[in-house]
């Protein structure tokens, strides 16, 4: 058996992040923020208990596949736990983000997405999806070229559990919703 050799600089310019985040009490949100919640008697800031905890992984990367293709996929795991019982959350979320580049500056991005959640103490699961479809000005034919300036249209879909607690006022009787729009992203 012989395997396939991949050209040098097949991959070029690549970026793989792993992170594993911890915290507890006040810490557990990693941020210096508040965390709210949305009941049916209206949102509510969430008090930080000190047994409260949260556990985060997350895996990405991006890559460059030869001049006229980048990706990105992403992966994060989350479980939280608020501190009382049958306070347990666990979000699973995946998505890949795939660019066909026809210039230097002309591309186009396809993202598609799928969300997770599991909330005890809301005693609701399900799922989010969502696709976009994005035409973009780049400075160059990379993954992590900005600024870029891209028109979008995305099409989102979610379970009866999330119906009235996702897609704002809009959608709140939907189990799918679209919004289009134009943005600039520029970071260094």
């Amino acid at each position: 058996m012989r395997l396939a050799r991949l050209e040098p600089g097949f991959i070029s310019d690549g970026v793989q992040k792993l992170s594993i985040q911890f915290g507890t009490g006040p810490a557990r949100t990693f941020t210096t923020g508040f965390e709210t919640v949305t009941l049916p008697e209206g949102t509510f800031i969430r008090a930080d208990e000190n047994d409260a905890w949260r556990l985060r992984v997350t895996e990405n990367f991006s890559a460059n596949v030869g001049q006229y293709f980048s990706l990105s996929p992403v992966f994060v795991f989350q479980q939280s736990r608020e501190g009382s019982p049958n306070t347990n959350q666990t979000w699973v979320s995946a998505g890949v983000r795939p660019i066909v580049h026809f210039t230097r500056q002309v591309n186009v991005a396809l993202e598609g997405g799928v969300d997770w959640v599991k909330d005890e103490a809301l005693a609701s699961q399900g799922f989010l999806g969502k696709i976009t479809l994005a035409p973009q000005i780049s400075i160059d034919n990379r993954w992590n070229s900005r600024p870029v300036i891209r028109l979008f249209v995305t099409q989102a879909f979610w379970s009866d559990d999330f119906v009235g607690r996702v897609g704002g006022t809009d959608y709140a009787t939907d189990k799918h919703g679209t919004s289009a729009g134009m943005q600039m992203e520029a970071w260094w």
